[in-house]
């Protein structure tokens, strides 16, 4: 996998994290027997040792493609990056494998020349147009360049193929570059294991809750009552929000209804969290409508009501989806009747998935 180091926008390091194995894995010496000096220099290079390989490549008049692919690969992994630049432009008419396109591209990337960085990743895709690694490589480029729907588009059509962790990140990496804190914080929620804690939290996914007004979730002694509250709130609302799968909405909301059971029972029958308790109850019924239990939106708003609680009109909005999917048009449009008729403010913003 590959990514730049972005030395100059540390903000932006963490896009490293998300393409760097398949690098490693790449070399022929990850494939060839152990027996010769050769193969015993590119082991070694892979450990870190990578000066005497780049001596060697330096002492050859004579290199094979493969050999010099492995001398872009070994100086990009020594941090050369203007090295692998002269290298390439050496070399530059060879027919060179696409892993070799491929380190040129990370070493123009990390020198930030966008646009050299994606001729580079177009001529590796020429050669191996299903590598994940290059379209991920190629997809964080764009988003370097400012190229932010074009960037999406393209990750959109590579995660079609097989959704996984690391195209959440490069999605994050696209919304946390293009401003869109919001966005960043949901793909980065998605990414997360089911039962991550605090200490686990990623440094990426720390600096989305900061983007978002939410830092202190990063640190389990500033959980106060309101704040758990507050991140309840915020996992019901990310659930909400258009992705490209139903499933990933699920998992969000599946996190807020954790959230909801271990809360009910802590504030159940304390007087003190009252209001807090009374927040999450709320936000309750909107977890409930994302993973369409609308018979379970129904019975929980009902006890509600019962226990003299105030319904605002935005959560009455999702109690209204939930009798429509659940075939009660008349209530259904008992609640709107009400709400347009006889409440001062109306929530005309709602997203698709809340209505």
């Amino acid at each position: 996998m590959y990514s730049s180091s972005r030395k100059r926008c540390p903000q932006t390091k963490w896009a490293l994290k998300i393409l760097t194995a398949a690098f490693l894995a790449a070399s022929p010496a990850a494939k060839s027997a152990v027996n010769n000096a050769y193969d015993a220099l590119i082991i070694e290079a892979r450990k870190g040792n990578t000066q005497p390989a780049l001596l060697w490549f330096a002492q050859k008049s004579a290199l094979s493609n493969n050999q010099i692919a492995d001398w872009l690969q070994i100086a990009l992994w020594a941090g050369q990056d203007k090295q692998v630049i002269t290298v390439y432009n050496r070399y530059r008419y060879q027919q060179l494998p696409a892993r070799g396109y491929a380190a040129v591209a990370v070493a123009y990337r990390n020198l930030q020349q966008w646009q050299n960085s994606l001729t580079l990743w177009q001529k590796a895709l020429s050669l191996e147009p299903q590598n994940k690694d290059y379209q991920r490589g190629q997809i964080l480029t764009l988003a370097d360049a400012g190229q932010y729907d074009t960037a999406l588009v393209k990750l959109k059509q590579l995660n079609s193929g097989a959704p996984d962790k690391a195209n959440l990140l490069a999605e994050a990496y696209i919304y946390k570059l293009a401003g869109r804190h919001q966005d960043e914080l949901r793909a980065m929620t998605e990414s997360l294991p089911e039962n991550a804690s605090t200490q686990q939290y990623p440094t990426e996914y720390v600096q989305a809750l900061r983007n978002n007004q939410l830092a202190a979730a990063i640190d389990d002694a500033n959980l106060t009552p309101d704040i758990r509250a507050d991140i309840h709130a915020e996992l019901v609302r990310l659930s909400f929000m258009p992705t490209r799968s139903e499933s990933e909405r699920y998992a969000i909301a599946d996190r807020a209804l954790a959230q909801y059971a271990a809360l009910e029972i802590l504030w159940h029958d304390n007087p003190d969290r009252t209001a807090q308790y009374q927040r999450i109850q709320i936000d309750h019924l909107g977890a409930l409508l994302t993973r369409d239990r609308y018979k379970d939106v129904i019975s929980h708003y009902q006890r509600l009501k019962k226990t003299g609680q105030i319904i605002p009109p935005w959560a009455q909005y999702w109690v209204a989806s939930a009798y429509l999917k659940d075939h009660q048009p008349k209530k259904a449009q008992s609640i709107m009747t009400e709400l347009f008729y006889h409440k001062e403010t109306i929530t005309p913003d709602l997203s698709d998935e809340e209505l």
